[in-house]
């Protein structure tokens, strides 16, 4: 659905910066593109110290782990196909239904 963290978040988190390239294994690359090599690969600036894997990788899993209610909420949620009819009937028969479906899965799911 929408909760979606990457190694680049993690990078970005820890730098403020963009322009890395991280390997799927959490290794990283500053590449700041300013012009290319006549081959056409870019001219990587070493004056930027990159993160090292462990701190991305570590990085990474304190944002998984700060946002893993995030997930399981929308695993919970009813789909919106039955929280609109639980709305409609909510109205016709002036009941909370609905409300109550949805404090049940933020109370489940705290934020903590």
């Amino acid at each position: 659905m929408g909760t979606f963290i990457s190694l680049g978040d993690a990078v970005f988190a820890l730098t403020g910066k963009k322009g890395f390239k991280v390997d799927a294994d959490g290794t990283v690359e500053y590449i700041k593109i300013t012009h290319s090599k006549v081959d056409g690969s870019p001219i990587i600036h070493p004056d930027v110290v990159p993160p090292t894997k462990e701190e991305v990788l570590a990085k990474y899993e304190e944002m998984i782990a700060a946002n893993q209610y995030k997930v399981d909420r929308e695993k919970s949620y009813p789909s919106l196909e039955e929280q609109a009819d639980m709305q409609f009937w909510d109205q016709v028969n002036s009941t909370t239904t609905w409300k109550d479906a949805i404090a049940k899965v933020k109370s489940d799911n705290p934020k903590e």
